[in-house]
């Protein structure tokens, strides 16, 4: 799965929110974030831009089932989830 990701690129230009949610989904993906693992601003800040991009790549995870309160609380992320965001590409 991981030559899956890496062959395949977007092709616009991601924004802030996108850069943030996809890195947290590769970690989770990749078991460097696993469950109960807290997630904060600072590690994510330079990719984010603002704490506005941050706040809604976490949202977007959280209404995913990925994250509750800055914490990972699954350890696979679902194909279709992946396929959605562009990670993969099947």
């Amino acid at each position: 799965m991981d030559e899956q990701i890496k062959a395949y690129e977007t092709t616009r230009k991601l924004n802030g929110y996108e850069r943030v949610r996809n890195a947290i989904l590769e970690g989770v993906q990749e078991k460097s974030l696993v469950i109960g693992r807290q997630i904060y601003y600072q590690d994510y800040s330079k990719m984010a831009e603002n704490k506005t991009n941050y706040q809604r790549a976490l949202y977007y995870l959280e209404g995913a089932g990925v994250i509750v309160n800055e914490v990972i609380i699954t350890d696979k992320v679902p194909k279709e989830l992946l396929q959605r965001v562009g990670l993969i590409n099947e």
